[in-house]
């Protein structure tokens, strides 16, 4: 049967004309010979370029010179295009020299004026204060209802991005969040969605807009709600205004992601958010007790703090006082009473207690000579219940197993 088929692919070929192979070979040849080329690269090369060097490297002029050739180029493919433009935004300072293309095309995209947008628009955030000159033009496309609403969604980010150290991005946000658009009142939020969401880039710089972000928290909407509460937390220690709404998002909130964000916020607010800590540290309810622990994570420690971790170590709970003593230990390895808890914990019946106790002990087994030493005499107690000697068996192993692959310091 294989013969069958072999011979019938030599008839196949033997019928073709040798003259029409040879035509195909040669012209083969002539689409390889004239396939155009960048700065002595083809895009096949520029794409393997990029892949494989450092941003350093490629901030060299002859590179930069070449990625702008392929980004002002019209009929070059839309991909590469894209490529070569976030590339040039990545590289930054270095490639400021394509900036006012980049500037030109989003005045006049061409024949696919959304898509030369979207990659010029992201090419500018990655850019970012680099091309802070551009600020202004981003504004009015915000701010202009003519143009597409995705482009308009997405030039929010970058305004924040060029825009960080400007006074462009604050005010066009807070216009969009207080007066909406026509979109926004025929029911489309995303445009004051993306305004809260770029406030989070500003940082600190937010400060002003804290009472627009309070009133965002409230909303009915859970994405909008979670991009405010995020954007107070980026805040930082200015927005202890916003800590009764923070609370209140814990305690009430059907949204986790919306409840473990207003968590971090009130951590990276700091200490005056301790005492709004002390008071969810009495809450019945446990899931509340442990949002606590997450935001002392996002905290500096102090004697507040020390306070709360303390109070948390003595919960009727299994997983808050696990957590608890997990975070102490990555503060201190040497506090005692964690390491204790975490020990005592290793056999717990609650395999989320468990699994809390047996990765913190992990974490921190190889910086403890006297914690090796005490999970070695669980290990080997006969009279510790089984599945407490299991877990400190399985630690030592792993002890011992990252030792031996840990890579060993090289004699001089």
């Amino acid at each position: 049967m294989q013969s069958i088929q072999h011979a019938s692919k030599i008839r196949f070929y033997d019928a073709i004309p040798f003259s029409f192979m040879l035509c195909l070979f040669v012209a083969t040849v002539v689409v390889a010979e004239e396939e155009k080329k960048y700065g002595e690269l083809t895009l096949d090369e520029w794409s393997q370029l990029v892949k494989s060097s450092d941003f350093k490297t490629l901030g060299q002029p002859v590179y930069v010179n070449g990625l702008t050739s392929i980004v002002e180029d019209e009929e070059a493919p839309w991909a590469s295009r894209r490529q070569a433009a976030e590339t040039l935004g990545r590289i930054g300072q270095d490639a400021e020299s394509a900036i006012p293309l980049l500037e030109e095309l989003l005045k006049n995209p061409g024949d696919q004026p959304v898509d030369t947008r979207l990659w010029v628009l992201k090419s500018l955030s990655l850019y970012g204060t680099v091309a802070s000159d551009l600020d202004e033009q981003i504004r009015d496309i915000i701010l202009n209802e003519e143009f597409p609403h995705l482009i308009r969604v997405n030039a929010m980010e970058t305004l924040g991005r060029v825009g960080k150290n400007g006074n462009v991005a604050l005010p066009t946000y807070l216009k969009i969040l207080q007066e909406g658009s026509k979109q926004e009142r025929a029911g489309q939020n995303e445009l004051r969605v993306a305004a809260v969401e770029a406030l989070w880039i500003l940082g600190p710089a937010a400060a002003p807009a804290l009472s627009a972000l309070v009133d965002a928290a409230r909303e009915d909407r859970v994405p909008m709600r979670l991009a405010a509460i995020t954007s107070i937390g980026q805040v930082g220690p200015r927005g202890e205004i916003a800590i009764p709404t923070l609370v209140d998002a814990i305690l009430f909130d059907e949204a986790g992601e919306v409840r473990e964000a207003a968590a971090d916020a009130l951590g990276k607010i700091g200490i005056d958010s301790v005492r709004a800590l002390q008071h969810l540290q009495k809450d019945h309810d446990e899931s509340v007790r442990q949002y606590v622990i997450r935001s002392i994570k996002q905290m500096k420690m102090s004697d507040e703090v020390s306070q709360l971790l303390d109070t948390a170590l003595q919960d009727s709970s299994e997983i808050i006082q696990t957590e608890a003593a997990a975070e102490i230990l990555r503060r201190d390895v040497t506090h005692q009473a964690a390491q204790q808890i975490l020990l005592d914990h290793l056999g717990a019946v609650d395999r989320r207690v468990r699994l809390n106790a047996y990765q913190a002990l992990d974490e921190h087994l190889e910086k403890s000579p006297e914690l090796q030493q005490e999970v070695l005499r669980i290990a080997n107690d006969l009279d510790v219940p089984p599945l407490e000697r299991s877990s400190a068996k399985k630690l030592l192993r792993k002890l011992t197993f990252d030792q031996r692959e840990s890579p060993k310091p090289q004699e001089n």
